[in-house]
Order: C-alpha cells, then sequence, then structure tokens
C-alpha cells in the first residue's frame, strides 16, 4: 500500500473527512487529497501532527513515509535492483560511522 492509500484509509477508518484531517494538520483540502492520490508529498514536518490525528504509532508512519519515499525515487529506473544494493551498503556503512564516532 501506498502512502497516500494508507492515510486515506486511516482517515476513513476514523470517520474523518478530508477537510476534518486537512484542518487537523493546518494545510487546505485540495493538497491532502492530492497526497492522497500520490499526486503529492507530505511534507515530512507534518508526520507528527498526521500521527496525532489519525492515532497511529509515528514510528511506523516513518517507515511508511520513508519507504514510499525511497519505491517512488528508484520506480523510473530500470537498474533499481542495483540502486538497492548500493543503498543497502551506504547504510551500513553510516551504522559502522556512527559506532566508530559513539552515537549509536
Amino acid at each position: 500500500m501506498l502512502f497516500g492509500e494508507l492515510v486515506r484509509r486511516q482517515r476513513i477508518e476514523r470517520g474523518l473527512t478530508l477537510t476534518e484531517l486537512a484542518f487537523k494538520l493546518s494545510m487546505d483540502s485540495a493538497n491532502l487529497c492530492k497526497i492522497e492520490n500520490g499526486k503529492r508529498n507530505l511534507n515530512k514536518k507534518r508526520l507528527t501532527a498526521l500521527s496525532e490525528s489519525l492515532d497511529m504509532d509515528l514510528t511506523l508512519l516513518k517507515k511508511e513515509y520513508v519507504s514510499d519515499w525511497i519505491a517512488k525515487n528508484v520506480f523510473d529506473n530500470k537498474e533499481y535492483h542495483h540502486i538497492l544494493e548500493l543503498a543497502e551498503s551506504k547504510v551500513k556503512y553510516y551504522r559502522k560511522l556512527d559506532a566508530v564516532r559513539g552515537e549509536n
């Protein structure tokens, strides 16, 4: 499920209209509609407000948001398997750097 689809499903399950949720997020309903339809990205600064408004776990919401962002950015590339392998190796490298710096 895409991030926007998740937002729409959760909003509907909680009985909120587009306008009501948009108000809670300090945005207009047209932009929220675009987010739900995958035509626009939610500003990640609004994730906390979204998790509170939908009574969702913020960590889960962040994972959905980031994974959707990654998928959108590699979707059109024929070499997506290679890109994901490179990204995984870079994540491992960042973890090593954090361990060396004592940030973990």
